[in-house]
């Protein structure tokens, strides 16, 4: 519905006519009310636009005098869905403000917590790094043994220096001189045609990733997210040792007395096995269909797992794009071939673990973090 000219000039006229009024300040402010009137499919005459504005500058006023200082297009936009009234749109607006107060505070939280886990797992690879690295390369070379590609005794002591402190690594950033060396062996040195290509920055965050990175043999130009995940997870192994654990068992006893005979958690599965007494790792999934967009089907918490075989993967109740809901079933992977049938079908009720990313159950001590 566009604005109504006419009426929004009328509206003008009479706001003129008030002392003290600017008339581009006017021009502004009543557009803008006109314009979300008329957004609002509204009635946009002339006393419906100078009403909006008495409401706004009254609820204005009211939230200033609390200490709070609302955006004008914000209560137009409230009072254009319905809140006419002055203290109606006091009202609305302070919800709306508590609402996304809120959920600032929450990811404000989130993001801290998050800043905080990838601070501890850093610090925990930087420590792997320098216990792995130092029992990979036990000595550090003498400054005379290093061969550069050409001379220089200022690069040759900063080698010797940089490797006294980290002798496996094996990519060095110069600051004096921007490069970006590297070695197959920690004694030859030199600067590659490629890394040249490089804006420094690059280059001395490659460097700063290779203190890492060399120490186990990783690519620190690779993509570090992936390297960063694959480190960690080869380091924080999820599967070691679990039923071993006292505080493992634990959680899983805890889900036996409640009758549970499975307990999941990410891509694991626990299965009570009544006829040895004890619990078999077993792998967990969801459908491997995919929805028109790609997505996997979300578990279904309420839905049963009915299991005709003893396979060693447990297809997990989940609900389909379609809002179809299926419930779970055993089988074995394809390399496996074909599971055993059991005699009789069983219904495995299951308990889910709130644990999807298996590196938050495991801190860097090895213990784990379940509820």
């Amino acid at each position: 519905m566009p604005t109504n000219q006419a009426e929004l000039t009328k509206a003008l006229r009479q706001i003129r006519r008030r002392p003290g009024e600017q008339s581009v300040a006017d021009i502004q402010r009543i557009g803008r009310i006109a314009e979300q009137l008329a957004l609002a499919k509204r009635p946009a005459a002339a006393d419906d636009i100078l009403a909006a504005d008495r409401a706004v500058g009254r609820a204005s006023v009211l939230l200033s005098q609390r200490g709070r200082k609302p955006a004008f297009a914000a209560l137009i936009e409230i009072y254009s869905k319905g809140h006419t009234a002055p203290n109606d749109l006091v009202a609305a607006w302070t919800h709306a403000d508590e609402l996304r107060q809120e959920s600032k505070q929450l990811k404000d939280a989130a993001k801290a917590k998050r800043a905080a886990t990838r601070a501890e797992d850093d610090a925990f690879l930087r420590a792997q790094a320098t216990a792995h690295g130092r029992m990979k390369v036990p000595q550090t070379p003498a400054a005379d043994d290093i061969v550069l590609e050409s001379e220089s005794t200022s690069t040759r002591a900063f080698i010797a220096r940089r490797l006294d402190l980290t002798p496996w690594v094996r990519h060095l950033y110069e600051p004096l001189t921007h490069r970006l060396l590297t070695s197959p062996d920690g004694l030859h040195w030199l600067e590659s045609p490629a890394d040249r290509n490089l804006k420094w920055q690059d280059r001395q965050k490659v460097a700063e990733r290779a203190i890492i990175a060399d120490a186990f043999d990783a690519d620190p130009r690779a993509h570090w997210g992936q390297v960063r995940g694959a480190l960690l997870k080869r380091l924080k192994d999820p599967r070691l040792s679990l039923l071993q654990r006292a505080d493992f068992m634990a959680l899983l006893d805890r889900a036996r007395t409640a009758g549970k005979d499975a307990v999941v958690v990410g891509n694991m599965a626990f299965l009570w096995d009544e006829s040895s007494g004890s619990w078999l790792l077993r792998e967990a999934t969801t459908s491997s269909a995919s929805g028109p967009d790609g997505s996997k089907p979300a578990i279904w918490i309420e839905g049963k797992i009915i299991s005709r075989n003893h396979g060693h993967l447990i297809v997990l109740p989940h609900i389909k794009s379609n809002g179809e809901r299926v419930n779970g079933h055993t089988k074995n992977s394809p390399y496996q071939g074909p599971a055993e049938l059991r005699s009789a079908p069983r219904e495995l009720s299951f308990e889910l673990v709130n644990a999807a990313d298996y590196l938050a159950m495991w801190s860097h001590d090895g213990r784990i973090h379940l509820p």
